[in-house]
């Protein structure tokens, strides 16, 4: 098995990157558009290339198989070349060395004299310079394959057999002929595939037109007649050449996938996330911006691209450790729910996943500008202390990260950065300082559901803002430590038996709260948001 790792280093338009693994297993790249997910995946894609020719933005290279471990850095001209080997507990050095305009090539094999070797101002490839595991790092690099996100693939080919449909996937349809005409157990697979991600497919077809040539035709289960490939959606036809390449491509290939999920539904999304993972015997490193597939792929590694004046970032937010999967487990979240935000707040129930994005709307913090993701937590009652889980999340994630719980579980928290608890019981009793507010969110609620024999009129007439303040203040004085969603219970039940529900008046009274009703919160908020 090999460990392949890469990273970026003095590249121009990327910043110094920590390493990405490659290999094995399969990982992700994630961000927001125009941040350089396509460049990296080409950049990596290029390694054979650049062991010829590197560039400015050839990375570098950790190989560590059963016998070597290998780092290589093969960019640009003298001096940065380098190869280090580690075999049998020796270690092999390869330099440039001297002046720019007069290099060498130094080779420093433990237990032997230097051996110098004397070039004039040549290109560094390694294989120009015919530096150790040579045969061994082809091989790697050959492994390979880039798909990129847009792939034109026509529905009528030529009927020259092809093993495996290219990258561009213009000889798609010559794939599918040939492993067709040869019913190989790939074939039968990959039918059955489409025809489970695609229910209205029951057959794949390639029917001859005209003497050397076929055209590809998925069967309609339901209408009984054969569409051409070219008539049945870009997403339709990207998918096959996905599904066609992992099968029909020799095992053990490093799988290079932008956008894989592309103009598919989300349910296809799953299915070909469990595809995916049902053929490990390739590696693969996906570009993509759905957390829908991410969340089906359940990915070994993750990281999120960001971009700014030193260019693009790549930051891991979620391996294969053992205890990151184990911390996310217990507070119920799943990677694709972390991977595309910066920051992320954490709250308790799912109505506060609601209500909470239109208070910080409220207090003037655009969450699409900050990139934060407001996210329900639901773990975490029972397995360790809810502050460890949130505060060993952050660390391990390197995130910004919040949790707010209701102040009647303060004892939960201590004292803690990450882990805060509201100054009041819970988040409606924030509400009950704004009446108006209160007032306001009923009567909305009232006007959109008209509840039968219900006369608004007269209950606007009964019940004024200056009702309702007295109601909430007789309550309160009554008993200052009950949660603020059971005197709206009561209130909604003197006020005509209308009952309260948080994701129905909650989140408007939310929506009118007055800034002045939420300056603690805003106080408790505002580590994470600036």
């Amino acid at each position: 098995m090999s460990f392949i790792q890469i990273r970026f280093r003095d590249t121009p338009g990327i910043a110094d990157s920590e390493w990405i693994q490659i290999a094995p297993g399969i990982g992700v790249l994630t961000g927001r558009n125009n941040v350089g997910k396509s460049r990296l995946m080409i950049e990596i894609s290029r390694l054979l290339d650049d062991m010829t020719n590197p560039g400015e933005a050839t990375p570098e290279v950790h190989l560590r198989e059963d016998d070597i471990d290998l780092s290589l850095d093969m960019r640009g001209h003298p001096p940065p070349t380098r190869f280090d080997l580690l075999r049998g507990g020796k270690k092999v050095e390869v330099r440039w060395e001297g002046q720019p305009n007069q290099p060498q090539f130094v080779v420093r094999d433990e237990g032997k004299n230097d051996e110098r070797m004397g070039y004039a101002f040549v290109p560094t490839g390694i294989a120009q310079v015919g530096v150790p595991e040579r045969d061994r790092l082809i091989r790697t690099f050959s492994r390979l394959v880039y798909l990129p996100p847009q792939r034109f693939i026509p529905a009528t080919v030529p009927t020259t057999p092809v093993d495996v449909p290219a990258a561009q996937g213009a000889d798609l349809g010559q794939a599918i002929y040939k492993h067709r005409n040869a019913m190989t157990p790939q074939f039968a697979e990959f039918e059955a595939t489409v025809a489970e991600m695609i229910p209205e497919v029951s057959a794949v077809l390639t029917d001859p037109i005209a003497s050397g040539q076929v055209t590809i035709k998925l069967r309609d289960r339901f209408a009984r007649f054969d569409v051409p490939l070219d008539r049945a959606g870009t997403g339709v036809a990207q998918l096959l050449h996905l599904v066609a390449t992992v099968l029909f491509l020799p095992t053990g290939r490093i799988m290079l996938v932008d956008e894989p999920q592309l103009h598919l539904h989300p349910g296809a999304e799953k299915l070909l996330a469990r595809f995916i993972r049902r053929h490990a015997e390739h590696d693969y490193l996906f570009s993509t911006h759905s957390s829908v597939f991410i969340n089906a792929l359940k990915p070994d590694r993750a990281w999120l691209l960001s971009r700014d004046e030193a260019g693009t970032h790549v930051r891991s937010v979620f391996n294969e450790s053992l205890a990151k999967s184990a911390v996310l487990a217990e507070l119920g979240l799943e990677a694709g729910d972390i991977v595309l935000a910066e920051k992320i707040l954490l709250v308790e129930g799912p109505s506060d996943e609601s209500i909470y994005p239109i208070l910080l709307r409220r207090l003037g913090w655009d969450l699409v500008r900050q990139n934060c993701s407001v996210l329900r937590l639901s773990g975490a009652d029972t397995a360790r202390p809810v502050r460890e889980l949130v505060e060993g999340l952050a660390r391990l994630l390197n995130l910004r990260i919040l949790l707010i719980v209701d102040g009647d579980r303060r004892d939960l928290v201590g004292h803690s950065a990450i882990v805060q608890a509201l100054p009041v019981p819970d988040i409606e009793s924030l509400f009950l300082r704004d009446p108006d507010a209160v007032a306001a969110g009923f009567a909305e609620a009232l006007e959109d559901s008209h509840p039968p024999g219900f006369d608004l009129e007269l209950w606007r007439h009964e019940w004024p803002t200056d009702r309702i303040a007295r109601f909430i203040s007789e309550r309160r004085e009554q008993q200052p430590d009950r949660k603020g969603a059971s005197i709206l219970a009561d209130l909604a039940e003197g006020m005509g038996h209308l009952g309260y529900k948080k994701v129905v008046h909650g989140v408007r009274i939310a929506d009118r709260l007055s800034v002045d009703a939420m300056s603690d919160l805003s106080a408790l908020v505002r580590p994470l948001m600036e």
